[in-house]
């Protein structure tokens, strides 16, 4: 690192570089269901992550800057593929178990001051259940112009999705036939544009300034089918259905939204009936930020400074509506009866829900290079976000809807961050750093403010969900990163790198969003470890993670389906110390690459997980 450099991202998760070593960038379209491996730090954990389909190719070294949130986003995310950096077209393609493939084509151009670039990802997963798969697709594009001391992009990203994802199965079915499913289609469909101006200023004496504006829209539509609908024969009339069994004393017919009563189509059968849960989202997002920064001195040591202030809004309006039917016999939906008003079912009637979110946050981050081998940064955040929620159809008065009297959720958190790294060799530094983040328990979760997502909104949120208190989390690392002295053979000098450490990540108000419910204090706490080594045309790598993630409140919750329910009232008590589900416990990847030559590079990777529930 050149003297006065700030010290810029570093390796994580595994992805380690190497001095002179080609990184193995294969697209990175991913599709994850349930909890992420590595949910955003306070962030609701997304059902789905879309990564942007252009190579990492802006790993650097390890600095304390890495430890402090909002740090990057001043200073401006890390130059995204355009025509100034690649020229020349690039065509890679990777294949796995399942049916898996993956295709990415990239082009840029420079011609003087101006520049061009394009992409188009693609990938295919058949899945390794029945009844599941995705299919993705993105395009992006940037059309670039560089002066004196500025430089501006026009950037324009769009991805569309569709996965057919497993659900709840039980468990004498699954040992009949591990791929087997109940319950389908779960089904999720994704469509999101977003267009981004930004420019970069060189001010003079160490100063940049940077600002953006963007406009995005987002669609997401979920399907999900439940089996054992509680659709009984009435007692006064097989013929048609009711929300009472025959034994009750009280007959409840079961209307339809148009108030006619549902008929009993399964008279003589042993079939069941099922709901189908149908909710969507539409949103419009804008925002845009201004930051300033200086790579300088400070004290006569090597500085680096940057603040600014990031502003997010949209507007989202969410559908949801249920539909009764039938169930085939091998856990599908069959034949629908028509939109339903369950009392009995939280969010059964249609809703149709605005909302409008504003996102303000003002950063302020240092790091100094103390000495020559310590390196200290000091950070915080102020946010502020104010969500108003409002129930369209008119039909509800539940205050999840419209708030309490229509008013305005509003939260503010102050969040500081801290960090150090210390080199005691060139080839040997450890870090440490804590961080703090808060994020509002909206169903929006709009999330604009990452340089990976095309401005999406969270998949669809079941419209009656209620608006929590604020989540924040508290984050802490440890570590040693190095490097080993070049080793020279007779065929090729080898270099090996790794890096270790340990963290936790403490939660206050951590939701669900397919539950909507605020499930009090989670910890997660593990190691992670990581080595690499490049030699001549090949590369190998090798990560493991150890995750530890569990509830730290005693929460109820109410669950018709867990085997472990309470009977009588349908619920489930998750317990301090309960793990988090869809969590697994240790994690392992290898990969490796080989370059056949400098034009052609192939490579495989392996990840393997233990169980979770």
């Amino acid at each position: 690192m050149p003297p006065g450099a700030p010290p810029g991202p570093g390796p994580q998760n595994g992805s380690i570089p190497l001095p002179g070593m080609a990184m193995m960038s294969l697209p990175t379209q991913t599709v994850t269901i349930g909890i992420p491996e590595a949910p955003g730090i306070g962030l609701p954990d997304p059902r789905y992550t879309m990564i942007n389909v252009m190579p990492d190719a802006f790993l650097t070294i390890l600095g304390p800057t890495m430890l402090l949130r909002g740090f990057e986003s001043l200073m401006g995310p890390p130059p995204g593929p355009n025509g100034f950096m690649i020229h020349g077209t690039e065509i890679q393609g990777m294949a796995g178990s399942y049916g898996r493939l993956q295709t990415l084509v990239q082009t840029g151009q420079q011609v003087d001051n101006w520049s061009v670039f394009a992409a188009y990802g693609d990938t295919k997963d058949d899945g390794w259940q029945q009844h599941s798969g995705l299919r993705t697709y993105q395009l992006h594009g940037d059309l670039g112009y560089r002066t004196g001391d500025a430089e501006f992009h026009l950037t324009t990203h769009y991805s569309e999705l569709t996965s057919h994802a497993g659900t709840i199965s039980a468990i004498q079915l699954i040992a009949a036939d591990p791929t087997a499913q109940m319950n389908y289609p779960f089904t999720m469909d994704s469509e999101h544009l977003k267009v981004d101006l930004s420019g970069r200023y060189v001010l003079g004496s160490g100063w940049t300034a940077t600002s953006d504006m963007f406009f995005g829209k987002s669609k997401d539509a979920l399907t999900v089918t439940l089996g054992g609908a509680a659709a009984f024969p009435c007692k006064n009339n097989a013929a048609l259905l009711c929300l009472t069994p025959a034994a009750a004393p009280v007959i409840i017919p079961f209307n339809s939204f148009s108030g006619q009563q549902f008929p009993n189509v399964l008279q003589g059968t042993n079939n069941i009936y099922a709901y189908q849960d149908h909710p969507e989202t539409d949103t419009t997002s804008w925002g845009g930020s201004l930051g300033v920064s200086n790579r300088g001195e400070l004290f006569g040591r090597p500085n680096s400074f940057a603040a600014g202030v990031d502003w997010h809004g949209g507007y989202t309006i969410g559908n949801f509506y249920q539909l009764l039917g039938t169930m085939n016999t091998d856990g599908g939906f069959g034949t629908s009866l028509g939109v339903d008003v369950n009392p009995f079912i939280q969010g059964g009637a249609p809703q149709r829900v605005g909302a409008n979110v504003n996102y303000l946050q003002g950063t302020v981050t240092d790091g100094l290079d103390v000495t020559d081998k310590l390196k200290v940064a000091l950070g915080g955040q102020l946010t502020y976000a104010g969500i108003h929620q409002t129930d369209l159809l008119g039909t509800d008065s539940n205050p999840a809807l419209n708030g309490v009297n229509g008013q305005t959720h509003t939260f503010v958190n102050f969040a500081p961050s801290a960090g150090a790294t210390y080199a005691f060799t060139p080839g040997f530094v450890t870090y440490g750093g804590f961080s703090s983040q808060a994020h509002p328990q909206s169903p929006l979760g709009i999330n604009c403010d990452s340089p990976d997502l095309a401005c999406l909104s969270m998949p669809p949120w079941f419209a009656p969900n209620p608006i929590h208190a604020e989540s924040v989390s508290q984050y802490y690392s440890f570590g040693f990163r190095g490097q080993l002295p070049t080793l020279d053979t007779p065929l090729s000098p080898v270099q090996v790198a790794w890096n270790a450490g340990i963290y936790r990540n403490d939660t206050s108000h951590y939701s669900d969003n397919e539950l909507g419910d605020d499930l009090g204090n989670v910890r997660e706490q593990g190691v992670k470890a990581a080595v690499g080594v490049s030699a001549g045309r090949l590369t190998l790598t090798a990560s493991y993670k150890y995750t530890d993630s569990r509830f730290l409140d005693t929460t109820v919750l109410g669950n018709g389906v867990n085997a472990g329910r309470n009977l009588l009232t349908n619920t489930i008590t998750i317990k301090p110390g309960n793990s988090v589900p869809v969590q697994p416990l240790h994690t392992v990847k290898i990969g490796g690459t080989f370059a056949l030559t400098p034009q052609w590079l192939v490579g495989a990777t392996l990840r393997g997980v233990t169980g979770s529930h």
